[in-house]
């Protein structure tokens, strides 16, 4: 029993562990929005190239809301080339609150192009 009561009244130490964890904690959450962030851009990124090759192929028609057909005359020869440019914008979530209005960035999204060429029909 009077192992128990030194244990209880011998507290040195707990203080100085809770505040190196709150650092601690917020930097893991800092590391794991950079890591949402990449890995949302990345995933936005192969869904616009996507949608971008499907509208080329004819198997897809664009849906207007940052889609785009460009087309490009050569002077030399009578070809046009037309190429299909898709974008894409999507919100990054907020794992620390506060962080993000902190430092001035409270609209933070992630934007991605997809350029594919038109197939032209035979």
């Amino acid at each position: 029993m009077e192992f128990v009561k030194r244990f209880w009244r011998d507290q040195s130490g707990v203080v100085e562990s809770g505040l190196v964890l709150i650092p601690l904690l917020a930097l893991f959450l800092i590391s794991i929005e950079l890591i949402i962030a990449v890995n949302m851009r990345n995933i936005d990124l192969a869904v616009a190239q996507g949608r971008a090759a499907s509208i080329a192929i004819g198997a897809e028609q664009g849906d207007g809301n940052g889609d785009s057909v460009t087309t490009f005359h050569f002077s030399h020869s009578q070809e046009k080339l037309q190429i299909v440019v898709t974008r894409q914008s999507r919100r990054i979530p907020d794992l620390l609150a506060g962080l993000a209005s902190f430092i001035g960035l409270q609209n933070r999204r992630t934007e991605v192009t997809g350029v594919a060429v038109l197939e032209s029909q035979p």
